[in-house]
């Protein structure tokens, strides 16, 4: 995944947007800019499809204006929000983008909550994950750039930080997702391991007499 930063929205050539909104339809904040975009009619839009600003929901509605992304993902952030919970609704927009999109702005970094940033960034990153280790053919979307709109300060240590919060969780999801016939405790173990060695981090594995010198009978019993 890319990231970049843009001005405004109309200066955008992102193929479609994500922003989000609160119960009743109300605009979050960076929010305005883009309902300004599409116009007065937007609220009946969104009300019309069903869409309440309620936690998961989210529209997909065109853009009629000449300006902007094409495509506008509207994403419900609830009454209620957090940081967790906006890196969901992150989420559920990317999962909500149209197959063809290449390219995504997003307004959603903008909500006054610390660490959203990179909430943002690893909900649209793990929205992609998928688990096809045993697939004859993988399951993928074609790699994303996401712009966004406005100035963000320390950018590339929140794009770093991001990056190793989504590989690990992946990771994790990974081995959740192997089947027990591959997760031996060595197995585990050694790829745990590997982790660790490809960044640099000391570790040891206790196996065998090891663990009966330090008296782990529950993971002997195991």
């Amino acid at each position: 995944m890319n990231v970049t930063t843009v001005r405004s929205l109309t200066g955008s050539a992102a193929d479609a947007v994500i922003v989000g909104m609160y119960p009743g339809n109300r605009a979050a904040d960076g929010t305005v800019a883009a309902t300004r975009l599409l116009g007065a009619w937007t609220r009946d839009a969104l009300e019309a499809a069903g869409f309440d600003g309620e936690s998961g929901a989210t529209a997909v509605l065109p853009n009629p204006s000449e300006d902007g992304p094409r495509t506008v993902v509207f994403v419900g952030l609830g009454s209620e929000l957090d940081v967790e919970g906006l890196r969901q609704a992150a989420g559920y927009g990317r999962r909500a983008l149209p197959a063809k999109v290449r390219t995504v702005a997003t307004t959603l970094h903008r909500i006054d909550l610390d660490g959203a940033v990179g909430a943002v960034l690893e909900g649209i990153a793990l929205a992609d994950y998928s688990f096809d280790t045993y697939k004859s053919k993988a399951d993928s979307r074609p790699k994303l750039t996401v712009e966004l709109v406005g100035s963000v300060s320390e950018l590339e240590s929140v794009i770093t930080a991001a990056k190793v919060v989504t590989d690990m969780v992946a990771f994790a999801r990974d081995l959740v997702n192997e089947p027990p016939q591959a997760k031996a405790p060595l197995a585990l173990a050694e790829r745990v391991a590997s982790v660790a060695t490809g960044h640099d981090l000391q570790h040891e594995i206790w196996a065998g007499d090891r663990l009966h010198e330090e008296k782990m009978a529950g993971l002997l019993a195991v």
